[in-house]
């Protein structure tokens, strides 16, 4: 576009073909002269295989249903924690990366900008990845605290994501814990533990970033424990308006004194 385009898109000896334009990502102002060729080269065949594959083809409405072109195939990866620091270690032997650069940047866009000013005015700043991430400062500044809202997104290993509802805050540590607080709907069973919903329950659930797992403690409206779901799953990620996390199995319960550990169903279902 011709806001973004860089200076040196003037200098390169290739033009898109006849009816394509270039879109420049803002990145490519900092690239230098082969990148961008490589990169409008790369684009530019690509855009031709496309004309190519339209000359002559047969009109929609005689040839329907056809495929003109097949393009590529595309995969939605849901990143989780662990391959963020990863990447925050591959970023950083070539840039000046924060402590958690990734992790901060998925909370907000104004996360996401704090961490470019902090790596530009600060280009120093290191530490040991997950150890030095700092969680204190990254919710205090940017959510969630005490009396916000936070919802659940519960991942499943087969793509599958869905809200089990959201909860108040009632409590955020520095070392990296938040207790939520639900107030149940009343209606069918807590998996797991074989015990029905009343109206006027409470769940209680303790999310700690970076551990495998969290519990969830049910109580009635008289404050009498109702049982103690552990969901077991991948690092948890407490971001300012949820926590997420890819559910695994197997999952232990307790119902008065005694624990059970339960296969997951796979089915969705959870307490």
């Amino acid at each position: 576009t011709a806001g973004g385009r860089p200076e040196l898109a003037d200098l390169l000896p290739t033009d898109p073909p006849e009816g394509w334009a270039a879109d420049w990502a803002p990145a490519a102002g900092d690239a230098d002269l082969d990148a961008l060729g490589a990169a409008l080269e790369r684009a530019s065949a690509r855009a031709a295989a496309l004309d190519d594959a339209f000359a002559g083809a047969t009109a929609p409405d005689e040839a329907a249903p056809a495929c003109y072109w097949p393009g590529e195939a595309t995969a939605w990866v849901r990143f989780g924690r662990e391959a963020r620091f990863g990447l925050d270690d591959q970023r950083r032997a070539v840039t000046a990366t924060m402590p958690g650069h990734h992790r901060v940047k998925a909370g907000t866009e104004r996360a996401s900008a704090a961490v470019d000013f902090v790596e530009a005015v600060c280009p120093d700043a290191a530490g040991e990845g997950e150890t030095d991430f700092p969680f204190d400062a990254t919710t205090r500044q940017f959510g969630p605290n005490e009396g916000d809202s936070l919802g659940i997104e519960h991942g499943k290993p087969d793509g599958r994501s869905f809200s089990l509802g959201t909860g108040e805050v009632t409590r955020r540590d520095p070392d990296g814990t938040v207790v939520v607080e639900r107030e149940m709907s009343g209606r069918g069973t807590y998996d797991a533990l074989g015990v029905d919903q009343q109206a006027g329950d409470v769940a209680v659930t303790k999310f700690t970033e970076g551990k495998w797992w969290y519990p969830t403690v049910y109580r009635g409206a008289d404050g009498e424990k109702r049982g103690t779901y552990v969901n077991v799953c991948t690092p948890v990620e407490v971001f300012p308006d949820a926590v997420r996390y890819v559910d695994r199995s197997p999952a232990p319960s307790r119902t008065r004194s005694e624990f059970s550990v339960l296969a997951g169903r796979g089915d969705g279902s959870c307490p």
